[in-house]
């Protein structure tokens, strides 16, 4: 007895998902119902019944269910990717109308001065990943402005030491330009 499958589609997103009698309406399978809440065997034909149809069924029942699964799972993992993707996108082009590209040259040193002068950006010695470096890195609007701002490179140390990957020279000139 080969099961006949019915096909719902989703409403909300389209998707065909393929059902069996036996889950919808469980009434050919009622005499075994009644069995369960007993201990008497089956007679042999119900037995046998059970064993080469019905349970075939629904084992071939369980492993399109497995399939149709891993199917959706599937559609969700591309789908989760494409929203990945755009969600990306919209940070990226909602950066590009953030009111903070449009401030003049002269409000952003105002603001990156009053930054550099918090407490938790004075340091006596310039490093390359703190401070004007740091903002100097974010963008090329950002690097001109910190560069072309003399009281950004008024007094600085450089500490030069094990570990440096070059001679102070090679620094020292590049800030003395500044």
């Amino acid at each position: 007895m080969s099961l006949e499958t019915s096909s719902h589609r989703c409403r909300n997103c389209g998707i065909s998902i393929s059902r069996t009698p036996f889950l919808d309406d469980p009434s050919p399978y009622g005499s075994f119902d009644n069995h369960l809440n007993t201990n008497e065997p089956l007679p042999e034909a119900e037995a046998t019944r059970l064993r080469h149809t019905i349970l075939k069924d629904m084992s071939d029942e369980m492993a399109r269910l497995n399939s149709e699964m891993e199917r959706v799972r599937s559609l969700m993992e591309e789908i989760e990717k494409d929203r990945e993707l755009l969600q990306a996108r919209i940070e990226r082009y909602t950066a590009l109308i953030s009111p903070v590209r449009s401030l003049p040259p002269e409000i952003l040193s105002e603001i990156f001065g009053w930054v550099l002068s918090s407490d938790g950006w004075t340091s006596r010695f310039l490093r390359l990943n703190e401070g004007q470096c740091l903002l100097g890195r974010i963008c090329s609007q950002w690097r001109q402005v910190v560069n072309s701002t003399p009281r950004f490179w008024t007094t600085f140390n450089i500490m030069y030491g094990m570990g440096s990957e070059a001679p102070p020279s090679r620094y020292c000139g590049h800030f003395r330009d500044r």
